[in-house]
């Protein structure tokens, strides 16, 4: 403790800042507790930590980063037993794409199996449903859920939220051609089971001239293998499903969400698509197939939004004169 009074001393002299050196006012007696407080700070000061090896292992691979969208989409296509052989199942493909070489099926015994999905769906809605409203909207629900999900899935995972028109959207991927192939066995059983289950509610333009226009289309998509771009518009398929929700079960019908959801994707979102179609300048022959259809059905969509909100005005008319009316029976 002598040794160290000296040279913190000896330091304190050289400069007066120093750690060590104990105040001038203090005592003796408390000088020498300082220095030993000193002594043990140094006993107990903690030593730098020990570098770590890490150790890494071989033959180990680190996991794909997969987003939850893509995994259930993913996961979709293996529940239905078509579970790809490859990895092959994002990456696009200027040519046409024979689904047996990724699934190992033939595309016609892909159609026969979802011909029985799609029959034993509408089966057991048939026994839930009682009205043909309601058993109307059973192939239709379906066919609106999964085109969410294909529709999701070219969004996120394929796309990046890019909805222009370029050589990428007017190609074709496994995933995006088996819906492709779905949907045209929808259109085609909707009117099969309708006309024996629900033959009031097969509409002239919603139903025959729709579901004939689009399983020409679909045949068509499936010959020039373009279905990304369609797997994209597959979104506009959201307010379908909440009017097929609502007519199935009317507490859960919601208006004011269809015509939102309607206006943001059928009409806004379409006119983004159509106008980038129109735009485009590739040189692909197969774009005037595709800047007519776009054409077509912007007109269809934005005539029936214009309809809805016509119905919608005058059923906001006929509901505050039957409010004014009650309010004049009270009065009286």
């Amino acid at each position: 403790l002598h040794t160290n009074l000296s040279q913190c001393r000896g330091r304190r002299g050289e400069d007066r800042h120093s750690k060590c050196a104990p105040p001038p006012s203090l005592p003796s007696c408390c000088r020498v507790r300082h220095f030993q407080r000193l002594e043990q700070g140094k006993q107990t000061e903690t030593p730098p930590p020990r570098a770590t090896k890490t150790i890494h292992m071989v033959g180990t691979a680190p996991l794909p980063s997969q987003n939850p969208l893509t995994l259930f989409s993913d996961g979709l296509w293996m529940a239905l037993g078509l579970e790809p052989r490859n990895d092959n199942t994002t990456s696009a493909s200027s040519g046409l794409i024979d689904l047996k070489d990724v699934y190992g099926y033939e595309e016609w015994k892909i159609d026969c199996l979802f011909v029985g999905l799609v029959l034993s769906f509408y089966a057991v809605g048939h026994l839930l449903l009682k009205t043909e409203k309601q058993r109307a909207y059973i192939i239709t629900f379906l066919n609106c859920c999964v085109a969410m999900v294909v529709g999701c899935h070219a969004m996120h995972t394929l796309c990046w939220y890019d909805v222009s028109v370029n050589s990428f959207s007017l190609s074709e991927t496994p995933i995006t051609r088996l819906e492709v192939r779905f949907f045209r066995v929808v259109q085609i059983l909707d009117v099969a089971v309708g006309l024996c289950f629900y033959p009031t509610q097969l509409h002239l333009l919603t139903t025959w001239i729709h579901h004939t226009a689009y399983t020409l289309l679909c045949s068509w998509m499936l010959q020039r293998g373009v279905s990304i771009l369609f797997a994209l518009c597959l979104l506009e398929e959201l307010p379908t499903l909440i009017l097929a929700i609502g007519s199935m079960h009317k507490p859960l019908r919601s208006d004011s969400l269809f015509g939102l959801s309607y206006f943001v994707l059928r009409v806004s979102l379409h006119t983004v698509l159509a106008y980038n179609a129109v735009t485009y300048n590739g040189g692909d022959d197969r774009i005037h197939v595709v800047r007519f259809n776009f054409a077509l059905t912007w007109c269809l969509h934005v005539n029936w939004f214009y309809a809805w909100v016509r119905q919608q005005l005058r059923l906001r008319r006929e509901r505050s004169i039957i409010v004014s009316k009650d309010k004049s029976w009270d009065k009286d």
